[in-house]
């Protein structure tokens, strides 16, 4: 999960490499991150950390709302589950 801490330090030197090497060949172009698949996840995982570790930034109607709409899709994904998978949620 893009969001796991653990995850997000042991991508940080791939990435913070990655960077360095676009900065050494002077390239800001947008190539690597259309063209590599595995530097695109990379990308998308290192957003997926700012945008959930800046949550805390956000006004607090905005942050229940959001915590309301997560908890609510993961009861929904639940109850199609058990419905459709006849599986007992964990």
């Amino acid at each position: 999960m893009a969001t796991d801490l653990s995850r997000y330090f042991a991508r940080l030197p791939k990435f913070q490499q990655t960077l360095h090497n676009l900065k050494e060949i002077n390239d800001h172009s947008t190539n690597l991150w259309r063209n590599d698949r595995e530097q695109r996840l990379l990308l998308g995982c290192m957003f997926m950390t700012a945008c959930d570790v800046s949550a805390i930034t956000k006004p607090w109607p905005v942050q229940k709302l959001t915590a309301e709409m997560v908890a609510n899709e993961f009861f929904e994904q639940g109850d199609l589950e058990k419905e459709r998978l006849n599986v007992t949620p964990a």
